[in-house]
């Protein structure tokens, strides 16, 4: 599964770097269904300092609300269609990394999971997909959980 996720990952860079013109991926990472999170666009920027990224992190993940915030994409369908296969559930190793992930950026830049938003929560879209918007507040109570043991 590794290596197709690579794959998956690699199609999406050269959607987003040839088709789209950008510098790299859209987002800042990416987790498939195993688990493993890989690195889309550079998030530390060359910057020395993690502490300024905040203040010069530019993503391209939803359209004029990029500036300062960390984009996650998770590898998948999981908004499926009418009549389609695509009825995903996240995988519990995809949920492990996904809070370890956002339990790292919230406790580094001082943010809260209430802080945590969906690409629909944003700009008009089914992303990420009903069957994370209905997971959600599961995870942000598991992300609070682990900020308050700190």
């Amino acid at each position: 599964n590794g290596s197709i996720s690579y794959e998956r990952v690699k199609e999406i860079q050269e959607l987003h770097q040839t088709n789209r013109k950008w510098n790299d991926i859209g987002y800042h990472f990416l987790i498939d269904s195993t688990g493993c999170i890989f690195q889309g666009r550079d998030f530390f920027n060359n910057i020395d300092d993690i502490n300024l990224i905040p203040n010069f992190i530019h993503g391209a993940h939803v359209k004029h609300n990029n500036s300062g915030k960390i984009g996650i994409c998770l590898l998948g369908c999981y908004h499926p269609p009418e009549g389609s296969n695509c009825k995903k559930k996240l995988s519990s190793q995809s949920i492990s990394s996904l809070v370890e992930l956002c339990v790292f950026i919230c406790s580094h830049y001082s943010l809260k999971s209430s802080d945590i938003l969906m690409h629909r929560d944003l700009r008009s879209s089914d992303c990420p997909g009903n069957n994370i918007a209905n997971q959600l507040l599961s995870i942000k109570e598991q992300i609070e959980s682990q900020l308050l043991l700190g």
